[in-house]
């Protein structure tokens, strides 16, 4: 019987009835804690699959690795899997893509109105007698306003949408590369460069994946072409911004606020001065966390775990990062059944 490593780390595990399906087939172990590298080395050996969140299967631990023939990452980030290291040992990797859309966009939104309206002072200032004095400040609508979306996959297409058909918002994103002309037109998207995107824009929402081409692409030049009543949404990675650029802007009020689920160093240390700003409000990289998606996630992943192993793709939405490994993968698993 093939044996599963559920290793979340700090991410909630995933919901019972994923494991369920898989424990007809497969012994399924649940780490309780944040595996290091040290942990993995000397536990992932008599693993035929990881089901990953949080930890890191470097090099190290991926060439320890004797039995893996998966990687199966529960969310869109892949930032944690040495992809090439995998794809050397013909280990197949997979990640989830359009799944967790709506639940991060609905999340980007909920940032949206909660740092405009100040919805954390407005709670505190109730609790604390301040009733009155809050209620003196005045605070902009989001309706109407322009949303600039600096990466335009799932998520940045479902924030388009709750933007342009929601709140009447005039819809930004920069031309790149990557960028499908479907998506854009579909959504009513314009296609700006990135400086003209970080200038007009009321708030930019970062959903970009974290790769050497975005790692630190929001740095202190980009944050200045930002408008001073502006806000920067970041639902992607800590590691896509410059955070001492972002927190000098935030002092200076050079911008009018942030709201930040992904930090450089997670979970920061106590003493980091970003934590001391009242223009700026978290969440603990749980964007994509509700009970329905990770229903919806864990099934999903299940099936398409039990779908390799039975010689066959995985479906969509659930993505394979090494295609041509897959491919050999699944063709070794059907004659190997015939």
């Amino acid at each position: 019987m093939k044996r599963i490593l559920v290793a979340m780390g700090d991410i909630p595990p995933p919901q019972s009835e994923g494991l369920d399906l898989l424990r007809t087939e497969m012994e399924v172990e649940v780490a309780t804690h944040l595996l290091t590298e040290d942990e993995l080395v000397a536990r992932i050996k008599d693993f035929n699959v990881v089901w990953l969140g949080a930890p890191k299967l470097t090099r190290r631990v991926i060439l320890a690795a004797d039995n893996l023939e998966l990687i199966s990452r529960g969310g869109i980030g892949v930032d944690n899997i040495d992809i090439p290291t995998a794809s050397e040992r013909g280990v197949v990797v997979t990640n989830v893509l359009d799944t967790l859309s709506k639940t991060v966009a609905e999340h980007t939104f909920l940032f949206i109105l909660g740092i405009t309206r100040d919805i954390v002072v407005g709670d505190r200032s109730v609790r604390t007698g301040r009733w009155k004095d809050f209620a003196k400040i005045p605070h902009h609508e989001i309706y109407g306003k322009t949303i600039g979306v600096i990466g335009f996959g799932g998520i940045g297409v479902a924030v388009a949408n709750i933007g342009k058909n929601g709140f009447g918002m005039r819809v930004l994103t920069n031309q790149n590369p990557h960028l499908k002309p479907d998506r854009v037109a579909k959504t009513g998207t314009e296609v700006v460069s990135l400086d003209q995107l970080l200038r007009e824009s009321d708030y930019v929402v970062l959903s970009v994946p974290l790769n050497k081409e975005s790692e630190g692409m929001i740095g202190e030049r980009e944050i200045a072409l930002m408008k001073p009543t502006s806000y920067l949404v970041n639902v992607a990675r800590g590691r896509v911004v410059d955070q001492a650029a972002l927190y000098k802007a935030l002092l200076d009020k050079r911008i009018a606020g942030a709201a930040l689920d992904v930090l450089a160093k997670q979970p920061p240390d106590p003493e980091d001065p970003l934590l001391k700003l009242d223009n700026v409000i978290f969440t603990p990289h749980d964007a994509a966390i509700t009970i329905e998606t990770g229903r919806e996630a864990s099934l999903m992943i299940a099936r398409s775990i039990l779908d390799l192993f039975h010689g066959k793709m995985p479906e969509y939405p659930v993505n394979v990062l090494n295609p041509q490994v897959a491919e050999a993968y699944v063709k070794r698993v059907s004659a190997a059944s015939h």
